[in-house]
């Protein structure tokens, strides 16, 4: 049968379910009292966080029963058709906030990108990548996609996030543009060697439905402070 309890939370349910005199009120006098009352109440605290919606009773008549070797008050086929529907619930619900966030980053994402592209020295692509020139340079620009480069950068979410930064790990990164993020093949081709610009990819041009979990969520437009250290 499939479970949705992992085997110790279950195995110390049996545990207290056995107990004399569980469930009846009464003063937590001995050391076995108090281990079991906060046992179970942290057990509480996980099927909460678990999302677990249970009748605390029933649930231990289900223990006592079993353990009793008394006959069930549901069949095998029942019991296994309500953790189904509890899974295909739980699914339901991460499905349901998954597609909310989306919805949600993308329209921050949107409004972000319309009042950006007012501002001076922002530009914006046909593509929708919006770039602005932090600093000039003078070298060469990559010629196509399958240019190598060099680079200094920091990432950073539209709260002031900065989720990556090759300057705090005083490491720059090298590597050919057509292994990055479209935003980046598209943003690095227009800059000279020396200069440094702020790329700001919205997320189709980052990573999009699928984010990058856990620093990425879906949908999420991501700003790059990008310095072009060198064309290989």
């Amino acid at each position: 049968m499939m479970r949705l309890i992992k085997p110790s939370a279950l195995a110390f349910c049996l545990v207290v379910a056995m107990t004399p005199g569980f469930g009846m009120a009464g003063k937590l006098e001995s050391s076995k009292d108090r281990l079991s009352y906060a046992l179970g109440a942290d057990l509480a605290d996980s099927m909460t966080e678990n999302g677990f919606d249970v009748d605390p009773d029933i649930l231990i008549m289900g223990l006592r029963d079993k353990l009793a070797g008394q006959a069930l008050q549901m069949s095998p086929e029942e019991m296994q058709k309500a953790m189904k529907e509890e899974i295909l619930r739980r699914r339901a619900l991460v499905t349901e906030k998954k597609d909310s966030l989306k919805k949600d980053n993308l329209k921050e994402a949107e409004a972000f990108l319309k009042e950006n592209g007012r501002k001076p020295g922002v530009r914006t692509t046909m593509s929708g990548l919006q770039y602005k020139e932090l600093k000039a340079g003078t070298g060469a620009k990559p010629a196509n996609r399958t240019a190598k480069v060099k680079v200094h950068y920091e990432g950073r979410l539209l709260d002031g996030t900065i989720f990556d930064s090759s300057y705090k790990r005083n490491e720059p990164v090298e590597f050919t543009l057509s292994q990055v993020v479209m935003g980046w093949t598209e943003g690095l081709q227009l800059m000279k060697t020396g200069s440094i610009y702020e790329l700001y990819l919205p997320p189709h041009l980052a990573y999009g439905e699928a984010g990058r979990p856990p620093v990425i969520a879906p949908n999420k437009l991501l700003i790059f402070k990008v310095e072009l250290l060198e064309v290989k």
